[in-house]
């Protein structure tokens, strides 16, 4: 009778190869997640600090550059031992442009009049750059990804509850007053909230992941919470309707008559007790004065200001159209004066910070990067078959920073969480789009070349059985 054919000894071994290789990728996801929540963490500043320009560095300084150089060092190493895979050429090669950028920035800092803000500033974004490729190179399965995604959103609600924290414990440090710094500033805590509550949505919405709608149920009050703290204006209004968006466009079909019907019920009941809705005047008379934040008409349909700072940025980027004045550098000074105050101003607009601070010759590097992530992200969600989760977030996180970088702070400003959300959503796309094809390719491969090597060991098997057993 013929005996049971067991496994050859090299597949054995493959199995301990393919375990210290799964560790060996596990443990590399473990420290990309570390480094995403050190450098969105680590995204605030001593109270009074405004920038690095003479002197030493105080303590907080000292430790985000200490944090910084670790993620760097560590990011930086982790693509060099992966050089020879195919795999990262094909990262690299997609992220050449913003590489160059990078380059570019660094190269600035010969020309430009504050040389410490530019370099650090550069070596802030490089720290993004290298985290995105490392992203990219590594979240090529569902797995994978799921944990960077919860490890982003993570870092987003525990900023925010600082914030909150930190307005009960200690709210002179926290950074409220638009003229006195502190701890954060009102933009950041209110970006930071805004792309938290809509991405922490939105991952619910099209994942479905259990661990999505907790987060949701606990991080949207305190997201909440920092949004009116914070009192920007753009930041509450983009929450509001893209988050009201996901929810006409992913909700159940069943819930939104509920939900109808409780706003229907609602309306009649404030109806019934306040018949001349008094109530409702003073709420509207209050909305009203927290959108106006003591501003007049005139001011508001200025974009409270943005039209001066615009034209002093237009008029500093034809000084030097080319080369720009330097990286996070807004004149040939490094100083411009806007809104009664001298200082290194950012333009309020991603489009015109680029082009001033790089000058064209950066912005074409850049555009080039952008807009091979937007086509690729316009392309898979109208491609039936290529049209996952991960893409439809990735337009969702895009409109964000669309509607948010023409009119405030970018990702060309100093390292703040919704930066570290855009290169990472950016990586996580990136890797599904550019590794897809190679992967089942390569899987198919592997199951067809396992098949034909067991095949193979099975006829040596009956090669070796007498005759005299059959």
């Amino acid at each position: 009778m013929m005996s049971t054919v067991q496994l050859p000894f090299h597949y054995r071994n493959d199995t301990r190869k393919e375990t210290r290789q799964e560790n060996v990728w596990m443990g590399s996801v473990a420290i990309v997640l570390g480094a995403v929540l050190l450098l969105s963490l680590t995204a605030f500043s001593a109270p009074g600090r405004k920038a690095p320009l003479a002197g030493a560095f105080d303590s907080i300084a000292q430790v985000k550059i200490v944090a910084r150089f670790s993620v760097a060092f560590v990011l930086a190493l982790m693509i060099f031992r992966r050089l020879r895979k195919r795999s990262m050429h094909r990262t690299l090669l997609t992220y050449l442009p913003m590489v160059l950028f990078v380059g570019w920035c660094i190269a600035s800092t010969l020309w430009s009049p504050l040389r410490k803000v530019t370099l650090g500033q550069t070596f802030s974004l490089l720290c993004c750059v290298l985290l995105s490729i490392v992203v990219c190179e590594l979240a090529r399965c569902r797995k994978t990804e799921q944990w960077m995604l919860m490890s982003i959103m993570t870092a987003c609600a525990l900023y925010s509850l600082s914030v909150v924290v930190g307005l009960v414990v200690a709210p002179a440090y926290i950074g409220l007053d638009r003229f006195e710094s502190g701890i954060y500033h009102p933009t950041n805590i209110g970006a930071t909230a805004s792309i938290g509550m809509v991405l922490t949505v939105g991952i619910h919405f099209l994942f479905r992941y259990r661990w999505a709608l907790w987060l949701v149920i606990i991080s949207s009050p305190i997201h909440l919470l920092a949004l009116i703290a914070a009192k920007n204006r753009l930041s509450l209004a983009i929450a509001t309707l893209m988050v009201l968006g996901l929810f006409l466009w992913k909700a159940n079909r069943k819930v939104l008559p509920i939900v109808g019907l409780v706003v229907a019920a609602i309306t009649v009941a404030v109806l019934i007790v306040d018949p001349r809705l008094n109530v409702a005047k003073t709420a509207l008379s209050g909305g009203t004065e927290y959108v106006a934040r003591g501003q007049g008409s005139r001011n508001i349909s200025e974009f409270s200001g943005r039209k001066e700072m615009w034209d002093v940025m237009v008029r500093s980027y034809l000084e030097s159209p080319w080369l720009g004045h330097g990286y996070a550098v807004s004149s040939e000074t490094g100083e411009v004066l806007v809104w009664y105050k001298k200082e290194n101003h950012t333009a309020h607009n991603a489009v015109l910070q680029v082009l001033v601070s790089t000058g064209l010759i950066g912005a074409l590097l850049f555009a080039i990067f952008l807009l091979q992530l937007v086509l690729a992200c316009f392309y898979c969600n109208l491609s039936k078959r290529r049209r996952t989760p991960m893409a439809q977030l990735t337009a969702v996180a895009l409109v964000w920073f669309f509607g948010w970088s023409l009119l405030n702070e970018s990702i060309f400003g100093p390292l703040e969480p919704e930066t570290v959300c855009f290169f990472v959503i950016g990586g996580l796309f990136l890797s599904r789009h550019i590794h897809r094809d190679v992967d089942e390719q390569s899987k198919r491969e592997a199951r067809r070349s396992q098949t034909e090597e067991v095949q193979q060991s099975v006829r040596n098997r009956l090669r070796l059985i007498p005759r005299e057993e059959f």
